[in-house]
């Protein structure tokens, strides 16, 4: 059984530029046993590992490769969406998440803080929550603080400046059904059978030169993402029947299981946050601009529209390189969402 979808024509949009507007948010159950959660992801990536610049036009990989920060962050991440109504009461990630930290902070840390952007919004229950975490494959015991939205994962020793460590932690990340809460970038709708997941994982809080940690309660309205570049090596299992848009590129050899399901692994090079939206009921319009594949994804129903948006996005992209410099990705993709 699959969660009911009532497919309507008419939908409020909103343009989601996954590949420059990049949003983030963690959800994960307490107490859920490790054996439901997505296998431990591979060893993180790193610029000089082969594929991790796949997302970066060619011409564009040196000045990125110079121009990104020293020790940045890599996050690999495993996760499976369940979106049988069988398995569980909503749309959920089970997730592992490893990320290989280093300490560029200037100062020795005893905590490194994690954003849950997810319990943001949710005042009366957490959508993401924490089930196991370890530093350096040894367990330790985090700590949740205001409201929820902030995960401080203590070091077994302190962590030295420009020291390196890995954290592992292991989420559930539940899709608020028909919720207005999340204003549409988080979320199931039924109406139309869309999931929205942007601050779907736990990320590392920004941290400001001046401020330090920005550790302030997320904000109600909007993206309330505020993060640091980081690489991004995602694997997500999926019902073969979705088309999953999301940050980065896709890796070329997913195979379909004997149970419909499909593993889908993406790459996004330097970026903010990584962020995903799955619907079986979308149609594509595609345009070319100066090496640059401008994706416009739209519900069945809706190709001129669809065909519109992408025009626009297309002549957006040659205004903005005009005015701001190149473009570095490959790929831009707009997507609607039901709000």
């Amino acid at each position: 059984m699959t969660f009911p979808s009532r497919r309507s024509r008419q939908r409020s949009v909103i343009v989601a530029l996954l590949d420059v507007l990049l949003m983030a948010l963690l959800v994960a159950l307490p107490g859920a046993p490790l054996t439901s959660l997505a296998q431990t992801p591979p060893p993180p990536q790193r610029l000089e590992t082969p594929g991790v610049l796949d997302a970066i036009q060619p011409e564009e990989r040196d000045t990125v490769t110079a121009s990104v920060p020293t020790g940045l962050a890599a996050y690999t991440i495993s996760a499976e969406l369940i979106t049988d109504g069988a398995e569980a009461a909503a749309p959920e990630i089970r997730g592992s998440l490893r990320l290989a930290w280093t300490n560029t902070t200037g100062e020795t840390l005893d905590a490194l803080p994690f954003r849950l952007y997810a319990n943001g919004p949710d005042r009366e229950h957490d959508v993401l929550t924490i089930a196991s975490a370890t530093i350096d494959g040894e367990p330790v015991e985090p700590t949740l603080t205001v409201e929820n939205t902030i995960l401080t994962v203590p070091f077994t020793n302190p962590l030295e400046r420009d020291d390196a460590s890995t954290i592992e932690l292991n989420f559930v990340s539940v899709l608020p059904v028909d919720s207005s809460s999340h204003y549409g970038i988080f979320g199931f709708d039924s109406e139309e059978g869309t999931l929205a997941m942007a601050q779907w994982y736990p990320i590392v809080a920004g941290r400001d030169p001046d401020g330090g940690w920005m550790l302030d309660p997320p904000s109600e309205n909007g993206d309330p993402v505020f993060s640091d570049t980081a690489l991004y090596d995602v694997s997500v299992r999926i019902e073969e029947r979705y088309e999953l848009v999301t940050t980065g590129v896709e890796q070329r050899g997913a195979a379909v299981d004997a149970s419909g399901m499909v593993t889908r692994r993406f790459l996004s090079g330097p970026v903010r946050d990584f962020t995903m939206v799955a619907d079986d009921d979308l149609g594509l319009s595609s345009r070319e601009v100066d090496g640059i594949t401008v994706n416009s994804w739209f519900p069945a129903g809706q190709e001129r529209v669809g065909d519109a948006v992408a025009t626009y996005a297309a002549q957006a992209v040659t205004v903005f390189e005009e005015v701001l410099g190149p473009y570095p990705y490959t790929e831009l993709d707009v997507v609607s969402v039901p709000l």
